[in-house]
């Protein structure tokens, strides 16, 4: 069993999509598995998110028909196997500091913790 799920849910993300799954490949603490749900996206995620997982063996993608947030995040919970779950929204970055709460014991006594993230949505990346 994995110490973390990170569950992505995805909607028409191609664009800054990789920023995202490539900050949380870099994460030091590597007891996690990365479950990326595509909620019905229209653009180039699909083959972004298997081409990812074809590289990245705790990356696992999973594509369901559009339904909104909640209804990704919830098929994500369904298809977790870690002992505790996170969210990363597909248009934030983390740090590979990220998971690092799990080595302070004093945090197990916790239902929720909130981590800081930087959103890549205002910020420029070229093209049109």
């Amino acid at each position: 069993m994995v110490d973390v799920s990170i569950i992505v849910p995805i909607y028409n993300r191609a664009r800054i999509l990789l920023s995202c799954l490539d900050s949380i490949s870099c994460i030091k603490q590597k007891k996690y598995e990365v479950i990326l749900i595509d909620d019905g996206s229209t653009d180039d995620t699909p083959l972004i998110c298997e081409e990812y997982c074809k590289n990245h063996t705790d990356f696992y993608y999973y594509r369901k028909e559009n339904g909104g947030v909640s209804s990704a995040r919830n098929l994500g919970i369904e298809k977790s196997n870690g002992k505790l779950i996170t969210f990363v929204d597909s248009d934030d970055v983390v740090t590979p500091e990220h998971l690092d709460f799990l080595n302070c014991k004093e945090t197990i006594d916790y239902d929720i913790i909130i981590l800081g993230m930087r959103n890549l949505s205002s910020v420029d990346h070229g093209g049109g």
